[in-house]
């Protein structure tokens, strides 16, 4: 390949190659020859241009999907790591390969922070919105019967909790009887 980019014929090739190695190789076969691996370099360079290509067009992960992937790759790498070690401690694995696990593991844990500096702040941010759908789920009611057991300063028990509960249940049930229209009507006859 050398010879004939560096300006040299097929005849010219052949003779060289005659003279190297005393092979006689035609000039037509070294001629198939440089086509078939320039074709072949020129397609492993356009499928690597693609690959490339298709990487740069694939749809990115938001925030909340990438956190996932690269805590599933931790996870993985956390238990190929213990592995490894299993594997060292019983001598059926050499050293140097516990070395290389770990210093991979490293590097994904560095990874991890270099791409998410704040991952503790996303991580406590999820835990509070899925606590505040939770809140948003419950009835009015019993957001303000939570509201005044948050309220209560003084220890109770298990009985004093659920008699609290049951009297203020009651009292709310008895307020939107006392408030009702039908209730109302009764008091203006």
């Amino acid at each position: 390949m050398e010879l004939h980019q560096g300006g040299q014929s097929y005849r010219d090739i052949e003779n060289h190659l005659f003279s190297l190695f005393n092979v006689k190789i035609s000039a037509s076969s070294i001629g198939r020859h440089l086509k078939n691996c320039s074709s072949q370099k020129a397609a492993e360079q356009k499928k690597t241009l693609s690959a490339l290509q298709d990487i740069i067009d694939a749809p990115k992960p938001d925030g909340t999907e990438m956190y996932r992937v690269l805590c599933h790759i931790l996870f993985e790498g956390i238990a190929l790591f213990y592995e490894r070690v299993k594997e060292t401690e019983e001598k059926t694995m050499p050293y140097s390969v516990h070395l290389e696990t770990f210093r991979g593991l490293d590097v994904l844990i560095n990874m991890l922070e270099k791409l998410y500096p704040n991952i503790a702040n996303i991580a406590e941010a999820k835990q509070k919105d899925e606590q505040y759908s939770t809140l948003k789920k419950l009835t009015a009611l019993q957001r303000q019967i939570l509201s005044r057991m948050l309220q209560i300063s003084e220890p109770m028990t298990t009985r004093e909790l659920k008699e609290f509960i049951l009297s203020d249940i009651m009292k709310n049930i008895n307020e939107e009887i006392r408030t009702s229209p039908e209730e109302k009507k009764k008091e203006t006859k």
